[in-house]
């Protein structure tokens, strides 16, 4: 019975911790400002042995961001 009682009791303490480190994790993210990215990713092809993309990304006045 008490073997029972004690594993009870420590699943729900975990429980309450996970939880809890969850929400707190959680509320602190959505404080966080947006992050805006740009890119275009294109296929080339295969070139040997590497396979090959064009990566461009627009920069933050190409964006008309503050």
């Amino acid at each position: 019975m008490k073997k029972r009682l004690m594993s009870a009791m420590s699943k729900l303490i975990l429980s309450v911790l996970l939880l809890t480190g969850i929400s707190s994790i959680h509320a602190y993210a959505r404080h966080l400002d947006p992050i805006v990215k740009a890119a275009e990713v294109k296929y080339l092809g295969v070139s040997g042995d590497a396979v090959v993309f064009n990566v461009s990304v627009k920069i933050q006045q190409e964006l008309n961001l503050p």
